[in-house]
């Protein structure tokens, strides 16, 4: 563990922008309701190209970005809490954000509070559609709510921001089929996720929207 803390004074370094800047761009950049338009917005943004910077390969990295702006996270540590091996990952401002089994669950930012929690396992390869149940706090916006949620496989999005070679990928669409009676005045968004066709223990990036304001997509990025 003291090699990874050590080794993340040094990644931190890396990160080639900081959460801070991301408000900048919520006026133009902001969600629509329909998570899908808020990726088709942006597809010139996945198509640009980026320096990528000198990574080192003994540590774990994630892609993100965030309403246009591409952020590298290094990972910090590995946690029990909420779920067994959460990864913890962190930006240059060292805003936090973790996975567990493969999903973004937790977002803290200087500007945004963001959790997700399952009470179960996912089941990211069942042959047939996989309902779960997810609660999902808000902290800016104290918003506490419980939704019914279901995961399918289907064909790559329209626009998505893979980098790489997305022929052999495979796709699973997650979307809400009810919600609880305090939630359903609140917009629900759609998730789309990408696994390597050999591994279907977790993916290896996920686009999603979190609010109205914040659509963001990452990457499993390898170093090795």
């Amino acid at each position: 563990m003291q090699i990874k803390k050590q080794g993340f004074k040094l990644a931190g370094l890396l990160v080639v922008s900081s959460v801070l800047v991301i408000s900048a761009c919520q006026s133009t950049t902001g969600c629509a309701e329909n998570s899908i338009k808020c990726f088709g917005a942006t597809k010139t943004v996945f198509k640009t190209k980026e320096a990528i910077p000198d990574l080192k390969p003994q540590f774990n990295y994630i892609r993100l970005i965030i309403n246009g702006h591409t952020l590298w996270l290094a990972q910090g540590s590995t946690e029990p809490w909420p779920a067994a091996n959460t990864k913890v990952f962190y930006s240059a401002d060292r805003s936090v954000f973790k996975w567990s089994n493969g999903r973004l669950t937790s977002v803290t930012t200087p500007f945004l509070d963001w959790r997700e929690y399952l009470p179960q396992t996912m089941n990211w390869s069942a042959t047939k559609p996989f309902k779960f149940s997810r609660d999902v706090d808000d902290v800016n916006n104290t918003v506490a709510m419980t939704e019914q949620r279901e995961i399918s496989h289907v064909s790559a999005p329209k626009h998505h921001g893979y980098v790489g070679d997305d022929t052999t990928l495979v796709w699973v669409h997650e979307y809400t089929v009810s919600q609880s009676q305090i939630s359903q005045s609140y917009p629900s968004y759609d998730n789309w996720y990408a696994f390597e066709s050999h591994n279907m223990n977790e993916p290896v990036y996920g686009q999603q929207c979190i609010s109205k304001q914040y659509c963001l997509s990452w990457q499993v990025w390898k170093t090795l």
